[in-house]
């Protein structure tokens, strides 16, 4: 009986790269990940970039993480419009210096 070699399975390749980025309006933080046009996202979300993480692959999970690690903070009534039920947070200087450690790290 020949000794079989188990296979891996082969992954797709992604191009799936895009940048999140952390955008202050008042004393509210957005955490939101983009694909592209960057300034133009910034603006609609009327507010100043304040961090971008650069992301390689799946920036949609780097997003999906950040709001779950901030969901406490999370402020609901914010903004019905722009994804505002769920992407904007109080953050406090401890968030946004966690944020730049996290973005430093990846880069």
């Amino acid at each position: 009986m020949a000794h079989m070699r188990a296979r891996l399975p082969v992954l797709p390749k992604t191009t799936d790269s895009g940048v999140v980025y952390v955008v202050k309006c008042n004393d509210a933080y957005k955490i939101v990940f983009t694909r592209k046009g960057l300034k133009r996202r910034v603006r609609s979300a009327g507010g100043e970039l304040v961090l971008t993480i650069p992301v390689k692959q799946q920036p949609s999970q780097l997003e999906y993480l950040l709001n779950q690690r901030f969901a406490a903070k999370r402020l609901p009534d914010y903004r019905d419009n722009d994804g505002g039920r769920r992407e904007w947070f109080a953050l406090d200087s401890d968030d946004l210096q966690w944020l730049s450690g996290l973005a430093a790290y990846l880069s």
